[in-house]
C-alpha cells in the first residue's frame, strides 16, 4: 500500500512533461485558431466554415506527419519554402507599392495579370486554382489578393512549428524564414517580368539568379540558410547583401 501510495503522489506532483509532437501541436492549433477568430483579419471576415475548418486540420495534419519522418525538421522546410513560392506568386502579383515588401518587388504587376494569364504558364495555372482565369482583371487581382491573405496564416502557423523545433534564431538579423519568403517573392517577380518582356525591377539580372537560390539553401541542410545565402551574395557582388543586419523575424 505504501508503494501504491509513493507512486501515486509522485505522478500528481511530477506530471509528465508533454511530449515535443503534443506541445508541437498545441502551438499549431492554438496559432491557427487564434488567426481563425481575429474579427480584423481575413479569415474572420472573407472565409467559409468549411475553409476554416479545412485550413486548420491542413496545418495539424502536417504538424503530426512531421513526427514521422526520420528528420522532421528538414521535412517542415520542404513543406515552408513550397508555401513561400506560392505565397509569393499571389503577393507580387496582387501587391501594390506601398504595401510592397523589398526592393525587387514593384507592386506594379497588379495591372498587368490579364497579360500574363495569356503568357505565363505559373500565372495561369494560380488564376486557374483560383477560379478566375476567364475572369476580368480586377476579379483576377481581387482573388490573387485573398489568396495572398489566406496563406498569410498557415505560413504564420509553420513559423510557430518551426520555432517549436528549435530550428530559428532569436536574433532577428540572423533568422532566415522572412529572406526566403522574400526572395522567393522577388524570384517570382522577375520570372514574370521576363514573359512580359519588361525590364527586371533589380539592378542586375545575377541578383535574381542569387535569390533563386534560397529556397536550395534551405533544403539543402545548412544550419543556417540566410548565413550561407548572405555569404554567396558577399562573393558574388564583393558587397553586403540587401539583407545584412536587417531585423527580419517573422511574427
Amino acid at each position: 500500500m505504501k508503494g501504491l501510495l509513493n507512486r501515486f503522489w509522485s505522478s500528481d506532483t511530477n506530471p509528465p512533461k508533454p511530449s515535443l509532437e503534443s506541445k508541437t501541436l498545441a502551438t499549431a492549433t492554438e496559432v491557427i485558431q487564434f488567426g481563425l477568430d481575429d474579427q480584423e483579419g481575413h479569415f474572420y471576415k472573407c472565409a467559409t466554415q468549411q475553409e476554416k475548418d479545412e485550413l486548420k486540420a491542413e496545418i495539424l495534419t502536417i504538424t503530426k506527419s512531421l513526427f514521422e519522418e526520420t528528420d522532421p525538421i528538414d521535412a517542415l522546410r520542404l513543406v515552408i519554402v513550397n508555401y513561400a513560392m506560392s505565397f509569393g506568386e499571389s503577393v507580387v502579383l496582387s501587391t501594390t507599392p506601398n504595401y510592397a515588401m523589398f526592393k525587387g518587388i514593384s507592386g506594379k504587376l497588379h495591372e498587368r495579370v490579364f497579360d500574363l494569364a495569356k503568357c505565363n504558364e505559373d500565372a495561369r495555372k494560380v488564376l486557374d486554382r483560383l477560379g478566375v482565369l476567364s475572369a476580368t482583371q480586377d476579379e483576377m487581382v481581387n482573388a490573387l489578393r485573398g489568396r495572398a491573405h489566406f496563406m498569410n496564416l498557415p505560413l504564420t502557423a509553420l513559423n510557430a512549428v518551426r520555432i517549436e523545433l528549435g530550428d530559428w534564431d532569436s536574433d532577428g538579423t540572423k533568422d532566415w524564414l522572412r529572406p526566403l519568403i522574400i526572395s522567393c517573392q522577388i524570384h517570382s517577380e522577375d520570372c514574370y517580368r521576363t514573359s512580359l518582356g519588361i525590364d527586371s525591377a533589380l539592378e542586375r539580372q545575377m541578383e535574381a539568379i542569387v535569390y533563386s537560390a534560397f529556397p536550395s539553401l534551405v533544403l539543402g541542410g545548412y544550419k543556417n540558410p540566410r548565413e550561407e545565402w548572405e555569404s554567396r551574395w558577399m562573393k558574388t557582388f564583393n558587397k553586403p547583401s540587401p539583407f545584412s543586419g536587417i531585423d527580419m523575424y517573422l511574427e
